[in-house]
């Protein structure tokens, strides 16, 4: 009476037949056989959970899959816009022969980690999903929220500045903005015989005004120059504002001070052919004054 035991581990499903030959010393033999199914296993993957970014921020994930067979790995991520392209990896379960044939139940357990980096450029609410697939057909799938908050736009601007009646006030401004947004400048002068100064900075020129969400990566950087001559003294609070198409408005103000400038006697004519300097002047007839 022998006990005797083996064991076998299967990499893949299918369906096997299980010979048992057993043989004593005198030529006596005995044969048994039995089938050995072999269930597929669906590939298991982490929970996703909800995100929250800033737009101009990746999207950065690394996702660990886990399969007991000895299968090709498919993996497909959508971003949730239909401006990307999914991403489609295939993770074969030996390289050198290509796709994996039907059955190969050498035990060589999957263990993969798949990563993923897309940049959102734009603000909105986005369904990622990823779906896992073995060469078996068995697939898994899931989903999160990502919610890409708005950022607003930036520049700089002096507090106080001082000028002279008559002198131009330029501002060079430098805006930014990590979001694919239309831009608009707006300058109030604070005077209201000045028309304020205006303008729209399109994110994409083709399509007119940026439709909502725009996610392709695109920041704004912009150079805007704007002057204007104050020709009387005075203090004005000259507003600059900036806003993007998703309703960020910044708003910053400069306090001018435009000071009088006093008149200057500049020329005197004598009627009589002008005189140099350090000459005693004598005026009769008309006497002309420019300041």
């Amino acid at each position: 009476d022998i006990t005797d035991a083996v064991s076998q581990t299967y990499g893949d499903n299918g369906v096997y037949l299980v010979t048992l030959r057993a043989e004593d010393d005198d030529g006596g033999v005995t044969v048994e056989t039995f089938t050995v199914t072999v269930n597929n296993v669906v590939p298991t993957v982490p929970a996703l959970e909800d995100r929250t970014l800033f737009e101009g921020d990746a999207l950065d994930l690394s996702l660990d899959i886990d399969d007991p067979g000895s299968d090709d790995i498919l993996v497909v991520w959508s971003f949730g816009y239909s401006g990307f392209t999914d991403e489609v990896r295939l993770y074969l379960n030996d390289p050198s022969v290509g796709v994996d044939p039907y059955p190969s139940p050498e035990y060589n357990p999957r263990h993969i980690i798949d990563s993923i980096h897309q940049v959102y450029g734009d603000n909105g609410v986005f369904n990622v999903s990823v779906t896992v697939m073995d060469d078996d057909g068995a697939v898994v799938s899931d989903s999160f929220v990502l919610t890409v908050l708005n950022v607003l736009p930036d520049f700089e601007l002096p507090s106080e500045l001082d000028l002279n009646e008559g002198d131009y006030l330029n501002l060079t401004l430098d805006i930014s903005d990590p979001g694919s947004d239309d831009i608009r400048v707006t300058v109030d002068w604070d005077y209201a015989g000045f028309d304020n100064f205006e303008a729209l900075y399109l994110n994409n020129a083709s399509i007119g005004a940026d439709p909502y969400p725009s996610p392709e990566y695109n920041p704004r950087s912009i150079e805007q120059f704007v002057s204007r001559q104050y020709g009387d003294n005075g203090l004005f609070n000259v507003t600059v504002t900036v806003t993007d198409d998703d309703g960020g408005v910044v708003t910053k103000v400069l306090q001018l001070t435009v000071h009088n400038v006093a008149p200057l006697l500049s020329d005197v004519d004598d009627g009589a052919g002008g005189s140099e300097p350090g000459d005693d002047v004598t005026v009769s007839g008309s006497l002309t004054v420019r300041i």
